[in-house]
């Protein structure tokens, strides 16, 4: 059934890594800009505004690029950046400004469970900290007793409200959900964490990225000793423009290709539809999910790929309204054998048996440590595209999806390796 449209979950990641290797070289790097405008008298009073002017960075101020961020800490640089211009005092506010995209770009086809966690967070043209916070609970010894948030980090704005109702439990895993749609400031958290634990994480998503931006840059210069007369806002937020901007100082994000490793090695999904909505900027001028898709389907078709039956909701996978042909999975894979940025895709897939979301499947030899595979799994979705090498030295390319099967996940990952095992020998 090569030929045969099917729900690819995260292995749809691959189209759209490749697509940007190809579009932007593997150099490329987003950058974020801060600004002032207004004019600075003589006192040191800036009577105007501080700008963060977003420029699409997915990972800015990631826990995943420590080296990059955080030696030193960029929110520490920026408030030295401010001092250094002589400013003293702001008279105005810090605002975020993310119009370089559009302003709502979570997918509608995400389903309702999975926005407001961590893996369902959507992209802004000012993320920050993976647009994601940690949640701290304690659970009560005994079971089905109400837990407590004993705190959370990053610190949230004042705005944001929780409403927990998660209990404790015997089963031993986490099985919270955070409801709340972007742009809504109430988060209601459902679901139970195992009993006894005093401090069990669950990550959730930022409802204004933007606007946290613009709140953790306050409160830093405040800390430093540089007054803000005002809250902070955002542009969307009805933020004041005051006339042309003057730029203080630029924040590149770490290159593409180490991006591109995180998205196909640890399926994050927030940098994914990152480059999608930048594709679709670069191919219509206009960064949202729509024109995005629309930029990864031309470009592939110029490419000689036949995208009959490509349906893209998103870029990440998550959804269950994509389609995507194993034939063109395994198309991008041939194409990308032949492209000047083949070691930086080829080197973001995680290693069977060893690696990545891989790590504890495709144990035994062959398979172990011979296939280089980006995988995919919703809920009773299965699936595997990468390359492998089988006994005669020859390197294969190859896609395998199940849809809807009826079973457990290991079950259907038996029958994967079943069809592999031969494949490599």
């Amino acid at each position: 059934n090569a030929q045969q449209s099917l729900i690819p979950a995260s292995t749809l990641k691959l189209i759209t890594t490749a697509a940007a290797l190809e579009i932007l070289g593997e150099d490329f790097c987003f950058e974020t800009t801060l600004q002032y405008g207004g004019e600075i008298d003589e006192d040191g009073t800036l009577h105007g505004n501080i700008y963060i002017h977003g420029g699409g960075d997915p990972a800015l101020g990631s826990s995943n690029f420590k080296d990059h961020y955080y030696k030193p800490y960029f929110m520490d640089a920026w408030v030295e950046a401010i001092q250094k211009m002589g400013i003293k005092r702001i008279a105005g506010a810090v605002i975020g400004d993310a119009q370089i995209y559009g302003h709502s770009l979570t997918p509608s086809t995400w389903t309702w469970e999975d926005v407001g966690n961590y893996y369902g967070v959507g992209p802004s043209g000012l993320s920050i900290f993976d647009n994601s916070y940690t949640l701290f609970f304690s659970a009560d010894a005994e079971e089905g007793v109400l837990t407590k948030i004993v705190s959370v980090c990053p610190p949230l704005p004042q705005d944001v409200q929780l409403f927990n109702h998660v209990r404790s439990s015997s089963i031993n895993s986490n099985l919270v959900y955070i409801y709340g749609a972007p742009f809504n400031n109430t988060k209601v958290i459902r679901g139970t964490i195992p009993k006894g634990r005093k401090k069990f994480a669950v990550k959730g998503t930022i409802p204004d990225p933007a606007y946290w931006a613009a709140f953790t840059l306050h409160q830093q210069l405040q800390a430093q000793g540089v007054e803000v007369a005002l809250p902070p806002t955002t542009v969307n937020r009805g933020g004041e423009v005051l006339g042309i901007r003057k730029d203080i100082c630029s924040l590149y994000g770490p290159p593409l290709r180490a991006l591109v490793r995180s998205i196909n090695h640890d399926s994050i999904n927030l940098y994914a539809e990152h480059l999608l909505v930048h594709l679709g900027l670069l191919g219509a001028k206009k960064g949202d999910i729509s024109d995005g898709t629309k930029a990864l389907k031309a470009f592939w078709a110029h490419k000689g790929i036949d995208v009959t039956g490509m349906l893209m909701c998103d870029c990440s996978g998550l959804s269950n309204y994509n389609a995507i042909t194993p034939k063109q999975l395994v198309d991008v894979l041939l194409h990308m054998k032949q492209s000047d940025c083949f070691d930086a895709f080829y080197g973001s897939l995680p290693i069977a048996g060893e690696t990545g979301n891989i790590d504890t499947i495709f144990q035994e030899v062959p398979l172990k440590g011979n296939l280089k595979v980006k995988s995919g799994t919703l809920r009773n979705i299965r699936g595997f595209t990468g390359y492998c090498t089988n006994k005669q030295g020859e390197e294969i390319a190859f896609a395998i999806i199940i849809n809807h099967y009826d079973g457990s996940r290991r079950e259907a990952e038996k029958a994967i390796e079943a069809i592999l095992a031969p494949l490599v020998h």
